[in-house]
C-alpha cells in the first residue's frame, strides 16, 4: 500500500514539475516576441532564425531536465529498492552507482545529441542561404557587366546636353594629360632607378616599377 502512494506521488510530482516547465517555456517564448511591424524582410528573416534557435535550445534544455527529474524520482528509488536492500549481495551493491553513472552519461550523450540536431539544422539553413545569396551575387555581376559594356560603348557626343558634353569632353581631357604626365614621372623614375646602381631586380615593388608597360 505505501509503495502504490509512493508511485502515485511520484507520478503527481513529474505532471506538476512537466506542467511547470512548459508552462514556463511557453511563457518565455511569448515574452520573447519583438514588434515585427516595422522590421524589413531580411530583418525579420533573420528574427526566425534566431527564434527557431532559441525554441530548439529551450526544448533540449526541457528534455534535460525532464529525464533528470525522471531519472531522480523514478529510477533512483527503483534501483535503491532492487539493488539496495538488505538482501542484496554485495556485488550489486557496487553496481548501483555504475547503473547510475551509465543514466547520467545517457542523459548527457541524448543531450548533445538533440544539440547537435540542431547545430547541424542550422548549418544546412545557412548553406541553403549563402548558395541563394552567390546566386543573386552572380546575377548582380551580370547586370553590372551590361551596365559596364554599354556605358563603355557610348561616348560624350551621344550626350543630348551640351553643356554637359563639353564638361564631359574637358574631364577626359585633363584624364588623357594626367596619364600623359604620369608616364612621363614614371619613365624618369624608372631611369633613375636603373641609373643608380641599386639591385632593383630584387624588389619586387622597383621591378614593376622599373617594367611598368602602361599604354595611353
Amino acid at each position: 500500500m505505501a509503495g502504490t502512494n509512493d508511485s502515485v506521488n511520484l507520478a503527481a510530482t513529474m505532471q506538476s514539475q512537466a506542467a511547470g516547465d512548459i508552462s514556463d517555456l511557453l511563457r518565455t517564448v511569448h515574452t520573447r516576441v519583438p514588434d515585427n511591424s516595422t522590421l524589413s524582410d531580411d530583418d525579420l528573416e533573420e528574427q526566425l532564425i534566431a527564434a527557431e534557435r532559441e525554441a530548439m535550445a529551450a526544448k533540449a534544455e526541457y528534455e534535460l531536465r525532464n529525464k533528470i527529474t525522471h531519472n531522480v524520482l523514478v529510477t533512483n528509488p527503483v534501483l535503491k529498492a532492487v539493488h539496495g536492500n538488505e538482501n542484496t549481495d554485495i556485488a550489486e551493491k557496487r553496481l548501483m552507482p555504475l547503473i547510475t553513472e551509465s543514466d547520467t552519461v545517457a542523459m548527457m550523450h541524448g543531450h548533445l545529441a538533440s544539440r547537435l540536431a540542431s547545430s547541424t539544422r542550422a548549418l544546412v539553413k545557412a548553406e541553403e542561404a549563402n548558395i541563394v545569396a552567390n546566386q543573386r551575387n552572380r546575377e548582380l555581376s551580370q547586370t553590372m557587366l551590361a551596365l559596364a559594356e554599354a556605358v563603355k560603348s557610348q561616348s560624350a557626343d551621344d550626350i543630348g546636353d551640351q553643356r554637359l558634353r563639353e564638361q564631359i569632353k574637358a574631364v577626359e581631357s585633363d584624364l588623357k594629360d594626367s596619364r600623359r604626365r604620369m608616364k612621363t614621372l614614371k619613365g624618369i623614375l624608372s631611369a633613375m632607378i636603373v641609373g643608380s646602381g641599386i639591385n632593383w631586380a630584387a624588389d619586387e615593388s622597383l621591378v614593376d616599377l622599373v617594367l611598368d608597360d602602361e599604354d595611353d
